[in-house]
């Protein structure tokens, strides 16, 4: 059964702490991470923010659609599931749930075939993961822009999960920060000819690897943080009714 936290009475206010306090994940492109609480997942709009609730903890891929197809989906889904099953401290063999959240149209549309795309690349990442639990997908319409991304966040609360956003234009990236660059964090990126066997590479993809964060020299982490330093986050809540169960 889903159940969505929502702000209110016994659900924790719905200014939301300073994420910079609280030591969370954060995200970015291609990157898949663990944590025990909350991750964030900044700029989301050709993008999907996909969360595997397990026992222990949280499991987060940001699914960035910036080449390939089907193909790509099925490879990052494959290393994604692989780094899971290697890194972290939760358990993805006792699987709660799975999540993805869009951003309006940007990733898949509305119509039959959109919502049937959407639904089967969601399904192939349980598949790579060996979960036949539930399946839920969120579509962000409200309180965002045509253009704008989206700074998507999920906490785990107990045994459910709180999905919460805002639009990207109103936080930032720290960069005046310490780099986070954490070992329970990796990017997903398409293997090179010396790391796999030549068969493997087929025309339109090829097998992809995660390489940790804390050794990736072309990329930092930094945490994410309201812009108007005065304000909350203030994030929006997504209500049980806005998600959809694929499974």
């Amino acid at each position: 059964m889903l159940k969505v936290l929502q702000a209110g009475p016994g659900n924790g206010p719905r200014t939301l702490p300073c994420v910079e306090e609280m030591g969370m994940h954060f995200v970015g492109n291609n990157h898949v991470a663990f944590d025990t609480q909350s991750l964030g997942f900044p700029s989301i709009q050709s993008c999907q923010a996909v969360c595997f609730q397990v026992a222990g903890g949280i499991f987060g891929f940001h699914d960035y659609k910036g080449a390939g197809g089907v193909g790509v989906d099925s490879e990052k889904a494959k290393a994604f599931a692989d780094w899971a099953s290697k890194n972290g401290t939760g358990d993805p063999t006792h699987g709660v749930a799975l999540y993805g959240v869009i951003n309006q149209t940007h990733q898949y549309t509305r119509d039959h075939l959109g919502v049937q795309d959407w639904q089967s690349m969601l399904l192939g990442v349980a598949q790579e993961l060996s979960f036949g639990g539930p399946v839920y997908g969120a579509r962000i319409t409200s309180h965002v822009g045509k253009s704008d991304s989206l700074y998507v966040r999920f906490d785990l609360i107990g045994n459910d999960v709180r999905i919460s956003y805002k639009r990207w234009s109103k936080m930032e990236k720290n960069t005046a920060a310490a780099p986070l660059n954490p070992s329970d964090q990796a990017l997903l990126r398409p293997a090179k000819s010396s790391e796999i066997d030549p068969s493997m590479i087929r025309a339109d993809t090829r097998p992809y690897v995660a390489e940790p964060m804390k050794d990736y020299e072309y990329e930092d982490v930094f945490p994410v943080r309201r812009k108007d330093p005065g304000k909350g986050e203030n994030l929006h809540i997504v209500s049980a009714k806005a998600i959809v169960q694929f499974r």
